[in-house]
Protein backbone atom coordinates (compact mmCIF):
# COMPACT_ATOMS: atom_id res chain seq x y z
CA UNK A 1 0.00 0.00 0.00
CA UNK A 2 3.02 2.60 1.26
CA UNK A 3 4.78 1.51 -2.46
CA UNK A 4 2.03 2.36 -4.39
CA UNK A 5 1.14 5.63 -2.79
CA UNK A 6 4.85 5.96 -3.49
CA UNK A 7 4.46 5.44 -6.95
CA UNK A 8 1.23 7.74 -6.65
CA UNK A 9 3.04 10.91 -5.73
CA UNK A 10 6.27 10.10 -8.10
CA UNK A 11 4.04 9.71 -10.92
CA UNK A 12 2.33 12.97 -10.22
CA UNK A 13 5.13 14.97 -9.28
CA UNK A 14 6.92 14.22 -13.07
CA UNK A 15 3.72 15.32 -14.67
CA UNK A 16 3.63 18.55 -12.46
CA UNK A 17 7.31 19.23 -13.75
CA UNK A 18 6.91 18.31 -17.03
CA UNK A 19 3.70 20.45 -17.28
CA UNK A 20 6.23 23.26 -16.03
CA UNK A 21 8.67 22.27 -18.54
CA UNK A 22 6.23 22.66 -21.42
CA UNK A 23 5.06 26.04 -20.22
CA UNK A 24 8.72 27.28 -19.85
CA UNK A 25 9.14 25.95 -23.52
CA UNK A 26 5.99 27.94 -24.59
CA UNK A 27 6.98 30.94 -22.51
CA UNK A 28 10.13 31.27 -24.11
CA UNK A 29 9.17 30.21 -27.50
CA UNK A 30 6.96 33.51 -27.53
CA UNK A 31 9.63 36.03 -25.87
CA UNK A 32 11.92 34.91 -28.94
CA UNK A 33 8.81 35.20 -31.54
CA UNK A 34 8.28 38.65 -29.96
CA UNK A 35 12.13 39.80 -29.48
CA UNK A 36 12.27 38.77 -33.32
CA UNK A 37 9.24 40.21 -34.47
CA UNK A 38 10.71 43.49 -32.53
CA UNK A 39 14.00 43.31 -33.82
CA UNK A 40 12.13 43.12 -37.68
CA UNK A 41 10.49 46.30 -36.94
CA UNK A 42 12.99 48.30 -35.82
CA UNK A 43 15.19 47.26 -38.59
CA UNK A 44 13.07 47.82 -41.13
CA UNK A 45 11.16 51.16 -40.28
CA UNK A 46 14.23 52.90 -39.80
CA UNK A 47 15.38 52.20 -43.28
CA UNK A 48 11.47 53.03 -44.87
CA UNK A 49 11.65 56.58 -42.95
CA UNK A 50 14.89 57.38 -44.18
CA UNK A 51 13.73 56.55 -47.82
CA UNK A 52 10.59 58.15 -47.37
CA UNK A 53 11.85 61.85 -47.39
CA UNK A 54 14.24 60.73 -50.57
CA UNK A 55 11.06 59.74 -51.78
Amino acid sequence: MVFLMNDLIRRIELKERSHKAEVAGIVSSIASTRCIAGYAFFGVTPRVSIRVPGF
